[in-house]
């Protein structure tokens, strides 16, 4: 995976696969319907390639051979695919694991948060609420590949 610099994640980004993905400069990901930006590359063989430039705002990409964006392109609720994801079961299989991972990783930071005696109460607020929206935002994730 390259990403070139500068680039701008206003909303998640994820990257999922045993392909390449190429992201050129200037590239930026804002929040939309599928939020933020999610590649899926299927096989070794993908080639995921992302011009200079780009505004990717609610963008989907699953690849399983290539799929290219020209430069100075504005994607917005956009899902994007090169194949049927017919035999895709193993795939998603391996991201809901990786998504209910991560799920239980805040959830333990949420509790060590609350036991922490160090942090006066509005820190631990705001941070406990941060935690809770991404925590959420995973489920969200995690609840769509289910309708897959």
């Amino acid at each position: 995976m390259k990403i070139g610099f500068p680039f701008f994640a206003y909303y998640r980004v994820r990257i999922y696969g045993p392909g390449r993905v190429k992201i050129g400069k200037y590239c930026s990901v804002f929040p939309n319907v599928f939020r933020g930006l999610t590649i899926i590359t299927l096989s070794p063989h993908s080639h995921v390639i992302v011009g200079d430039e780009c505004d990717l705002g609610g963008m989907t990409i699953r690849c399983k051979k290539r799929i290219e964006i020209g430069s100075k392109t504005l994607g917005a609720s956009s899902l994007i695919q090169d194949t049927l994801f017919v035999n895709s079961n193993r795939m998603k299989s391996k991201i809901k694991d990786k998504l209910a991972r991560e799920i239980s990783v805040l959830k333990v930071e949420m509790h060590k948060l609350k036991r922490d005696r160090k942090l006066d109460k509005s820190e631990k607020e705001k941070e406990i609420e941060k935690l809770t929206k991404e925590k959420n935002n995973l489920e969200k994730e995690l609840e769509g590949l289910y309708e897959l």
